[in-house]
């Protein structure tokens, strides 16, 4: 028995030719290029059809070397992971932990940083001042001290004790003097100097102000930002949600399988146009084939062939909607003519010609009953009769149905084919 060659397509992968809408139904066509196929029997199968497909209407057309000699369909359970058809997107937006503004530390001028060290330059003069005002006060207290111990008992020169007294009390004294005068002259440097440095810390504080102002536009800037991305993240994963819900409510428990055998020959086709121009030696067949012995399936050149597999499902539709614009003024309108396509099937159509259609897609499948014809009787009648309509011009059904009509029109006429003849 000779093996069969099979090959399996997925409907999701097939291109869409073109899609045709009626208000009820639509009809799609979808190419299958390129199948392979070897000499014998070949067996292609498409998968994932809508199980909304009227399977009645399923059609195949092919182009090539191949005859398509069985076509058989079945509902088969739909075996695809909805995880592995669509996946979770890798490419997701990841919230970047950003760190908070920090305030700017403005630098001191140089003219702050020298009118600092100036104060304190002339703070450390004044102290030195103090100091040695307070130095000279102990040592006077200290002379006071010993110019009131002194005694004859104790065997000691009253003029020369009196003497260093004297000198040591003038030597303090005049030290103290100096520290005051010092004192006072660097009191007003010392005075201008902070009132230097005050006016300079308070331009200072006025920079840093303004830069921390603008640090807190921007923190509030960055804040904002930071907020409608999460808001944005939120829509996108809502959205995403919502994608995906849509996606599994049109997933299908069960599709269609449509299964297409084909019939190729080994001999080849007689040549076309194609092959002339490609040459003789393009088309050579191996030697063997051309000696009539066997050839094994996988040394003969392998051939392709198109197909078009068509088939309508009442699952997608569409309707027009009519808006119309007037303008009193100008005694003018804009009718504005839209159309709300409706695709509730399992499947995507992408990159293909639509088209709309007012008329009724009309399909009669195996089960649908055939149409009843009523017969025609035509009889002779004299000439010169002018009562009723002519026989040879219309039928007893139409007769009947213009009655009707004309009486559910004007109650009161009397239909003359009720009149009987005098």
């Amino acid at each position: 028995m000779d093996s069969i060659s099979r090959v399996e397509y997925n409907i999701r992968d097939l291109s869409t030719r073109s899609v045709t809408l009626f208000p009820t139904k639509a009809q799609v066509s979808r190419d299958v290029r390129d199948v392979p196929l070897r000499p014998g029997t070949n067996e292609i199968t498409i998968l994932g059809l809508t199980p909304t497909v009227d399977e009645h209407s399923i059609k195949v057309e092919g182009n090539g070397a191949a005859t398509i000699v069985d076509i058989s369909i079945e509902p088969v359970p739909n075996h695809e992971l909805f995880a592995d058809v669509y996946p979770d997107s890798d490419d997701e937006e990841k919230s970047d932990e950003e760190s908070d503004v920090e305030d700017v530390e403005v630098s001191e001028s140089p003219e702050l940083i020298a009118a600092k060290a100036r104060v304190t330059e002339l703070n450390d003069q004044v102290e030195i001042a103090n100091e040695v005002v307070k130095s000279t006060e102990l040592r006077k207290r200290y002379l006071n001290g010993y110019y009131n111990s002194l005694n004859p008992k104790h065997n000691i020169d009253i003029e020369k004790a009196m003497a260093t007294y004297k000198d040591e009390r003038i030597k303090a004294h005049q030290e103290c003097l100096e520290a005051q005068e010092l004192k006072s002259k660097l009191e007003p440097e010392l005075q201008k100097a902070q009132a230097i440095r005050a006016r300079l810390i308070k331009r200072h504080q006025r920079e840093k102000t303004r830069a921390n102002r603008e640090t807190a536009k921007v923190r509030k800037r960055k804040s904002v930002e930071r907020r409608n991305k999460e808001l944005r993240e939120q829509e996108r994963v809502k959205e995403k949600n919502r994608i995906r819900a849509d996606r599994e409510s049109f997933w299908p428990k069960y599709c269609y399988a449509v299964h297409i055998k084909l019939e190729v020959g080994i001999a080849t086709p007689a040549p076309s146009s194609v092959d002339v121009a490609m040459g003789e030696k393009d088309r050579e067949m191996p030697q063997n084939v051309q000696k009539g012995e066997s050839v094994a399936p996988e040394d003969v050149m392998l051939q392709s062939c198109d197909l078009i597999l068509s088939y309508i499902t009442g699952a997608a539709c569409w309707q027009p909607s009519y808006d119309i614009q007037l303008d009193t003024t100008n005694c003018t309108g804009i009718l504005c003519f839209d159309a709300q396509i409706t695709n509730t099937t399992s499947e995507t159509w992408e990159r293909c010609k639509v088209t709309l259609s007012t008329s009724q897609a009309a399909f009669s499948g195996l089960v649908d009953a055939a149409p009843t014809l009523e017969p025609w009787n035509i009889i002779l009648k004299p000439k010169g009769d002018g009562y009723g309509p002519d026989p040879l011009v219309k039928s007893r059904e139409e007769v009947e149905l213009r009655s009707r009509f004309w009486e559910s029109q004007h109650p009161s006429f009397r239909s003359w084919t009720t009149c009987g003849h005098v």
